[in-house]
Parts: structure tokens; sequence; C-alpha cells
């Protein structure tokens, strides 16, 4: 607020040019003059000197009115950037696909809000991944997820989590005698994620090249998941053929279970889905079958005091 500002609605307050004075540290003849020049620069009286104790003009009310508004938002902005400063107020946005919004975040975001219960969430769904990098680049959104790899020198990431892919081909197929040493049932798989112990599944992981045959439902093109199962096939001197491309890796899933194609899932896809005892699954031997998922945010970008605590909160938590 202006200093004249403040000084005519302390004189509105006290109802007197001599109380206002005292209470601001100033003289009398010194206010005098200030509202003075106030006044001739509104070209209107604000206050009925003739009376006391003094009242405001109808115009003096008016000016009052105003101040009073000017005040209310110069103290709800600063009670707004206090609160911001304090983390009692803020807002991250985060992109992913619907993979990570269903699966990942809401336990994420539910621990985060344990601590910081006044900092708001949105999400934008979507499993275009150069969809979330436009979004990210162009500060639509905070942070991005996702299992691809984004250009080191535009963008900070944390390792969110680590996982593997793993093959779900239909029952009814007959590689499945062929590769009946690396056969996974929908439990003994489920077993193995829940131990940890993946990477040490005694051996039993599936040569890739005796499913180069069979025909396979994956999800959208654009995820990570596509060129990485190329490269693979690449490796045996196959290409894989595609006849589905769907949105989610649960339809993927499913659709394998009714006997229409094999399919590539992350491994925690079996925690969504239930078993049909239609598929036999396989863990793939391939250094492309590990990957990790990380959280990106822009390289030299604003950080809000969210983004912050958020970003502090994540490293913290994959250092327990």
């Amino acid at each position: 607020m202006e200093r004249s500002m403040r000084y005519a609605y302390e004189i509105y307050k006290t109802k007197s040019f001599s109380k206002a004075a005292e209470n601001l540290y100033i003289s009398q003849p010194a206010l005098s003059a200030i509202i003075r020049k106030l006044e001739e620069n509104l070209g209107t009286p604000l206050f009925d000197r003739s009376v006391k104790p003094v009242i405001c003009t109808p115009a003096g009310l008016y000016y009052i009115y105003c101040a009073e508004q000017i005040m209310n938002i110069e103290e709800g902005m600063a009670q707004y950037f206090e609160d911001i400063s304090s983390l009692k107020k803020g807002t991250i946005r985060i992109g992913a696909s619907s993979y990570f919004c269903s699966s990942v975040l809401p336990d994420l975001l539910r621990s985060f809000h344990e601590e910081y219960p006044y900092i708001d969430f949105q999400l934008s769904e979507s499993n275009s991944t150069p969809f979330l990098r436009e979004q990210l680049l162009s500060r639509e959104i905070d942070f991005a997820i996702s299992s691809n790899t984004y250009p080191s020198a535009e963008y900070d990431r944390i390792v969110l989590e680590q996982e593997s892919i793993i093959l779900a081909v239909p029952s009814s197929s007959p590689v499945n005698q062929k590769a009946a040493d690396y056969s996974y049932s929908y439990d003994e798989m489920t077993q193995l994620l829940d131990s940890g112990s993946l990477k040490d599944a005694s051996g039993r992981f599936a040569p890739l090249d005796l499913f180069k045959d069979e025909k396979f439902i994956t999800i959208d093109r654009n995820s990570d998941l596509v060129p990485r199962i190329i490269s693979m096939f690449k490796a045996h001197g196959a290409v894989p053929e595609f006849i589905m491309h769907l949105e989610q890796m649960s339809s993927c899933y499913y659709m394998a279970a009714s006997q229409f194609g094999s399919t590539f899932l992350r491994s925690s896809t079996l925690h969504t889905v239930k078993d049909t005892g239609n598929l036999c699954l396989y863990l793939i031997d391939s250094p492309l079958a590990n990957r990790e998922a990380y959280l990106y945010y822009k390289k030299g970008g604003y950080l809000s005091r969210s983004m912050e605590a958020f970003i502090s909160w994540i490293t913290k938590e994959k250092l327990l």
C-alpha cells in the first residue's frame, strides 16, 4: 500500500489527525501536508475537518473502501507466498502413463502427502512419451514419469523403480512344449516377484529365439517397450510380428489369455490382473529385459519449494 493511502487509513481509524500522526511517528503538520497533496491529486476532499471527530466525505468513504480492498489483496498475497515458502501451500504437476497413474503413483503420492499434507497434485495421464516430453519442456507439468530415455543434457532424473520385462504366451501355443523347462505359472511368477528374486531365478531365463515365430500383442508404439522388443529380437536376427497395439498393459494380458497372441509385460503387471490359467510366463534371457522407471524434470528450470520438497523426499526414499 502506498504511504499516502496508509496514512489516510490511519486517520479514518483514529478519526483524528493528531492521533494518527502519533501512531505513524510523524508530525501532525507533515501528515496534514501529505493528505492535502493526496486530495489535490484526487481532485476532492477525503475528510471533513470541520467536525470533531474527523469524518470521511462520501469520496473519502469510497477511497477507504478501495484501500481496504487493496489491503486485503496485499495481505492475501503475502500470506500466499508465506504459505508457499513454509510448504503450507503448493501444487505439483505430474505427467505419466496409465500404468504409472494406476500402479505406482497412488502409494507414492499418499506417502508424500502424509509428510506434506498441504501440497496438492495435478496428474496428466498420457501413454504418449513424446507428448509427456513436450508437456515437460513447455512447463505444463513439473515432472514426467517414464521408462524411456530422455536427453541428459535437457533433463535431470531420479530412478523410481527397477522392473523386468516378462513374456506371456497363450497356453495353446506349440512353442510352450519347446520352452517347457523355462515356463512359470502365474503363482510361481508372482511368488518370484514377491520374493524380489527375479534376477536370480535359478537360470530359468528363456532364450528369446524360441519365440521368434510368435505373433505379438503390445501397447502403444510410442512406449519404450516396442523398440525394446524389436532390439531384443534383432540381437537374434529376427523381427517380431505385432498384430495388436493396445492402450493398457492389462488389456494385452487378457487378450493374450484369450489366445490371440503373446505379449510382453512389466513384471509388476501381474499384481494388477487375475490368473486366468491360460498363459505360460517366461523370464527373458536378455539384458534389455531389465529396465528402470525414472522421474524426469527439466534441467536448469525453475524449481518451486514444492518441487524441491518432492525431489528431496523421493531421493531420501530411494536411499532407505
